[in-house]
């Protein structure tokens, strides 16, 4: 008699979360289907760049050249398409901003790139550009210093 009673409660505790679960579904308009297929459609969107030639000026001469590549990780492709637009405007921009830390030397530590500052200001100069939450990540893909 107590196996019976065990195994009856135990049935109607799986009928119960299955008609729960079945409830929860049509109540809520299958949104648990629609979360996946949201989160499937929000694959990241990367938008490349040409690289940027910048040149470390010292005292007298140029001392180093440095190159940059760089992808801009955006939010979607309706972005990405914004992105692109603003190409021309963004290049300047890159190029105005990380000109300006490597003349003050600010870019610097112990005569090496600090990345970290260079993707901070890639993501400031991006977010003025483009306004604020366009741009998710600037992404450093070859960074290269060479003495002159």
């Amino acid at each position: 008699m107590r196996k019976l009673i065990v195994i009856a409660f135990g049935l109607l505790l799986v009928m119960g979360a299955g008609i729960g679960a079945w409830f929860f579904v049509v109540q809520n308009g299958g949104t648990i289907a629609s979360a996946a297929v949201l989160a499937e459609e929000r694959d990241p969107v990367y938008v490349t760049f040409n690289p940027i030639q910048l040149p470390l000026i010292g005292a007298n001469r140029v001392e180093q050249l440095i190159n940059i590549s760089l992808a801009l990780e955006v939010t979607d492709q309706e972005a990405a398409d914004r992105v692109v637009a603003m190409a021309p405007r963004l290049n300047d921009a890159f190029i105005q901003a990380l000109y300006g830390a490597l003349h003050t030397n600010s870019a610097l530590i112990d005569g090496a790139l600090d990345v970290a500052m260079l993707k901070r200001r890639l993501m400031e100069v991006s977010a003025h550009v483009m306004g604020q939450g366009v741009v998710k990540d600037a992404l450093v893909q070859m960074l290269t210093q060479r003495q002159l």
